[in-house]
């Protein structure tokens, strides 16, 4: 095999990662480029947020997100792919706490103004995760 070969396959080999919880919470995310606007939150670990918002951050930009009564936490943004994004968090959270709440992750819960963008986002992402069903 060619170094290449063997230097691609030590870089995609399987790691131990951070248990994630598969959730459809609402945040605020702030970066230097964009104004404040709601995300979604499509799963999280202790280090990482798995995100889509209408406006995607870039990879490297450093971004803030408010996570309802849980306050704020920083990241860089380590991936993009479309509206899809990954940050990798300077700090621990207590995901158990988060994947638990039952308040503070609405769209209504951030005081910003309304976002028929957004709006449309949260439909699509309701109905393609199949969460009708729960009505």
């Amino acid at each position: 095999m060619s170094e290449q070969v063997l230097r691609t396959r030590v870089r995609n080999r399987a790691v131990a990662r951070e248990a994630r919880q598969v959730k459809f919470l609402v945040a605020q995310m702030v970066t230097d480029r964009y104004e404040p606007q709601r995300i979604v939150i499509q799963n999280l670990s202790a280090f990482g947020l798995s995100c889509r918002a209408i406006y995607p951050p870039e990879v490297g930009e450093v971004v803030t997100f408010t996570l309802g009564p849980f306050g704020e936490t920083e990241g860089s943004v380590r991936w993009v792919k479309g509206r899809n994004f990954g940050v990798r968090l300077r700090k621990e959270i207590d995901t158990i706490s988060i994947a638990l709440s039952r308040t503070g992750f609405r769209a209504q819960d951030y005081n910003l103004p309304p976002d028929e963008k957004f709006e449309n986002l949260m439909v699509f992402e309701y109905f393609r995760d199949g969460r009708f069903d729960k009505l």
